[in-house]
């Protein structure tokens, strides 16, 4: 069992920062780079495109292996524990700002 709770954190861990790098990168790299090229707003476009079915299938794995992880962990899922304890008020923001971050994305892609 701790073997597949290692292999879910690795997974969970690679697909945040796939998803999260490359929400950098292509403000932070990929616009600068083409700001001289005339044709930007098309490769822009078709970058976004691209993007968006990855960084979707990051975000359902994310979902997926962080079940796992509280699965694994073997925490309840109950109000008195996301209300009383410190770890569960601490997944609590987490879970409210990675619903957040759901609802901007599909607002933004579809």
């Amino acid at each position: 069992m701790a073997t597949y709770y290692l292999i879910s954190v690795f997974v969970h861990v690679i697909c945040a920062a796939f998803w999260i790098g490359g929400m950098l990168f292509i403000p932070l790299v990929l616009v600068p780079g083409i700001m001289p090229q005339p044709n930007r707003v098309l490769l822009l476009h078709k970058t976004g495109i691209k993007f968006r079915f990855y960084g979707w299938l990051a975000i359902i794995i994310l979902i997926l292996t962080g079940s796992l992880n509280i699965y694994f962990r073997g925490l309840p899922f109950t109000v008195e524990f996301f209300t009383t304890s410190n770890f569960g008020k601490l997944l609590s923001i987490k879970l409210a700002l990675f619903v957040l971050m759901l609802l901007i994305s599909g607002i933004h892609d579809f």
